[in-house]
This record gives C-alpha cells, structure tokens and sequence, in this order.
C-alpha cells in the first residue's frame, strides 16, 4: 500500500509527520546596557524553553558570562537593588510576559539550583508554568558603564500533550484519507 502512495496522500502525511515534534527557536544578541529585551517569543504554558548563551558584559574594568562569574564575582552574589532581586547578579536573566520595564512579568523558573527565580545564565532548560513574551536581560542596578552583551541561542519545544492531540488528529485524518482512497468500489 506504501508503494502506491500519491503525492496527494504524501501531503497529508508531512504535516502529521511535521505534528510530532516541532520546535521553534531564534538567536540573538542581549544587551548589557539595558535591563530587559523583549526577544518577540511567545511561550506558552507547559513549553520546554532551552536557550544557551555565550559572551560577556563589562563593567567598571570588569566582565562576567551569562552565569554571573568573571572579575571580581563567582556566580553566587545577590543584590537587592538589581532588575531580579532573586537572581545572581550580573547574570543573564529572564521573564514571562510584562514590557522591558523593571518590575513587572514573572521570573522564568530558575535554571540551576541556588541560583535564583529568573536566572537563565549559559544553559537553561526548564518548563514554563504560564504564558507570554519572553524577556531576557542582564541583572544589575547600574547600567551606563556597561558594555558587550551575551549571545544566545532560544528554542522552545511545544507541551507534549498538545503535540501529541496535533500529531493524533493527522494520523487520523491520514487515515481517512487512505480508507477513502483505497476502499474497494461497491455498486
């Protein structure tokens, strides 16, 4: 039955094939020299969200990586005056949903234990609990001797529950298609 497939019936199995598993992600470059940048991806509850993140911010003659650690900082400071009072500071941050304002949205779960709601840093995998635009920042309180910024790398991976009802839903239009097709003619 494979062998005799039609381009017809190949076009109703991409999409269910398509259904199964897709994931969206972007790259792009986060500023130092600001609180919050709105990446224009929109996350909805129960999506996986992984980014990576490379690079640096400087400040006052010194530097740190998406995790907070570099001249003078190993990865473990807070600070009450910073953009995520939570997370370590001069880390690369995130939030759910608000405006590139300080103090509104929500944290993203921390992305590494003892770090802090809203700490994303270099390799971050967590399941967001509620939906809307994704922020990411640089957590600090002073920004106008900053410089450089970090790279990263976004995808976010549908709630598998809803790819799954996608992915059932072609299969079985497929497979109405494949009975219509090839049921024996009756008179």
């Amino acid at each position: 039955m494979i062998a005799r497939m039609t381009k017809r019936s190949l076009a109703v199995l991409i999409p269910f094939a398509l259904a199964c598993w897709t994931a969206h992600g972007s790259n792009l470059f986060i500023s130092g020299t600001v609180p919050w940048t709105d990446t224009g991806i929109f996350v909805q509850a129960g999506d996986e969200l992984v980014i990576s993140a490379t690079g640096s911010v400087s400040w006052g003659g010194a530097s740190t990586d998406p995790n907070g650690v570099g001249t003078f900082r190993d990865g473990t400071q807070t600070l009450p005056s910073v953009v995520v009072p939570t997370a370590i500071i001069d880390s690369l941050i995130g939030k759910i949903g608000g405006t590139t304002a300080i103090g509104d949205g929500n944290p993203v779960p921390q992305g590494a234990p003892g770090k802090g709601a809203g700490f994303v840093g270099s390799s971050y995998d967590e399941i967001i609990s509620q939906s809307g635009e994704l922020f990411l920042g640089y957590n600090d309180d002073l920004f106008g001797d900053n410089s450089g910024g970090y790279n990263v790398s976004i995808s976010v991976v549908p709630e598998p529950s809803l790819a799954a009802l996608a992915a059932a839903g072609s299969l079985i239009l497929f497979l109405h298609h494949l009975r219509m097709r090839y049921a024996p003619a009756t008179c």
